[in-house]
């Protein structure tokens, strides 16, 4: 509805009761206003009452920020193994600090710990730094098993960047149809329509 000044406030009132969760959804709210320090702390706060999830969002949210120090030292704090999204988290920081043998090795422990985007992250980095698109389609599809969040708008991409259009478009329309604005962006590109058009 854009009442953001009241989402903030229910969304604070709900951490203040407990409901650390909340606490993720609060801190991407933050962020997306330009509010990081806000978030992050809104993270931590939610991090020590247990909740993995907001350990693994505030790596992720230094990484995005380009913060490779505080990430890495967030990564190195939180990191652990029955919290496995922290593992995933300190893969995609080893990753970005060029530690590759290490990120694959935390990427792939992260998945048989059952990490809530292990396999996409290990598909991405697959492909980014290893350069494997058969490795990561592998991974893409594990992640599909596995339902990790986004997988569908994921794989399509990729089968669209391979130039298997095809069979992309099915995995872009069920993204589209659980709501992925991204996917509904990639299927206009792959009809040939310019997104930015209205």
């Amino acid at each position: 509805m854009g009442e953001t000044d009241r989402a903030e406030e229910v969304l604070r009132l709900a951490v203040e009761h407990g409901e650390t969760a909340a606490a993720n959804d609060l801190a991407i709210m933050l962020r997306d206003e330009g509010r990081l320090a806000e978030a992050v702390h809104v993270l931590e706060i939610a991090a020590n009452a247990g909740d993995s999830q907001a350990a693994a969002n505030i790596i992720e949210l230094r990484l995005e920020a380009g913060e490779l120090g505080a990430a890495a030292a967030a990564a190195e704090r939180y990191a652990d193994e029955r919290r496995p999204d922290t593992i995933v988290a300190l893969a995609d920081v080893r990753a970005q600090e060029g530690r590759f043998a290490e990120a694959e090795q935390l990427y792939r422990r992260a998945a048989v710990l059952g990490g809530l985007r292990a396999h996409t992250a290990y598909g991405q980095f697959l492909l980014a730094v290893a350069g494997d698109p058969a490795r990561a389609e592998t991974e893409f599809r594990a992640a599909e098993r596995h339902n990790e969040p986004g997988w569908a708008y994921t794989l399509g991409r990729f089968l669209m960047d391979e130039g298997r259009a095809d069979e992309a478009r099915y995995y872009l329309q069920v993204a589209i149809d659980s709501g992925d604005d991204a996917a509904l962006v990639a299927m206009q590109e792959l009809d040939g329509e310019d997104p930015s058009d209205d």
